[in-house]
């Protein structure tokens, strides 16, 4: 791969290791709290796999949920604009313009 003199491939892959380590995260949390959870609410109610299963079940719409805002909310802040394709004018140009 060329080498590039503004680093940019190095920043993209960078942020995309940063937001797939926080979706990794998230989508962990959520899933190991709905477990905690359902677990304690079938031995508080005396129903064993009911709570854990819609539990878990239920975390599944609410990770994608939470994907989609970190994933926005990423994009956002590492929203890259491309460089201009005008070339700048020569200085002589400049010069000339000022002269008149």
């Amino acid at each position: 791969m060329p080498s590039n003199p503004n680093g940019l491939p190095g920043i993209l892959n960078q942020a995309v290791i940063v937001v797939a380590g926080q979706v990794g995260c998230l989508t962990f949390l959520i899933i190991l709290a709905a477990l905690i959870l359902g677990l304690l609410l079938d031995q508080l109610l005396q129903t064993r796999p009911l709570f854990t299963i819609l539990l878990m079940v239920a975390s599944m719409p609410l990770t994608w949920v939470a994907i989609l805002w970190v994933v926005n909310r990423s994009k956002d802040r590492f929203n890259i604009k491309p460089a201009s394709t005008a070339s700048p004018k020569p200085d002589w140009e400049e010069a000339e313009r000022d002269r008149d």
